[in-house]
């Protein structure tokens, strides 16, 4: 279909005398192109629908010549089970929205809990420490220190660094 989802409608059926498809082969599941994380989910949808006999829905990601895409698969086998018919559809776009909207609310979990420690806090250097330990989370530094000046003199009142640092 000309769609701004690129649909696409398909019938698989075989098309040689041992009953194996060329263009979607069942044993391989539907899509060739299809990432290799995904494959054994895929693979056991399609397999369920063919033993059952009823639709399936199923996500995955395929490898395009434009990098990775998200699709939405939904079809159910033909009469005789040697085949799928259904659609595809690519759902890249909404795909990173969710994956935009969980980063956002994991940030907004984490400002929550930094600002219930920081309620808490009893001492400026505890304040220091929660703030130099939320810059390294909420930054995505490797490292963070909190300088505090006194009588014209400037001083290191906490640091702070991620297991992952090498500084």
């Amino acid at each position: 279909r000309n769609d701004i989802c690129r649909t696409i409608d398909f019938l698989s059926r075989p098309t040689s005398t041992d009953g194996r498809n060329d263009l979607f082969p069942v044993e391989i599941g539907l899509s060739s192109g299809g990432h290799p994380d995904d494959s054994d989910n895929l693979q056991s949808v399609l397999q369920e629908s063919i033993e059952t006999g009823r639709p399936y829905q199923v996500t995955y990601r395929v490898t395009t010549s434009s990098g990775e895409r998200w699709v939405l698969e939904q079809g159910c086998p033909d009469d005789d089970k040697l085949g799928f018919e259904g659609y595809i559809v690519d759902i890249t776009a909404s795909k990173r929205v969710e994956e935009m909207v969980a980063k956002a609310r994991k940030r907004l979990e984490d400002l929550h809990g930094i600002a219930s420690l920081l309620q808490r806090s009893a001492t400026e250097s505890e304040i220091h420490r929660i703030c130099a330990e939320a810059a390294c989370t909420l930054l995505d530094a490797d490292w963070w220190m909190v300088l505090t000046c006194h009588d014209g003199s400037v001083q290191i009142s906490h640091r702070a660094r991620t297991s992952n640092s090498h500084c």
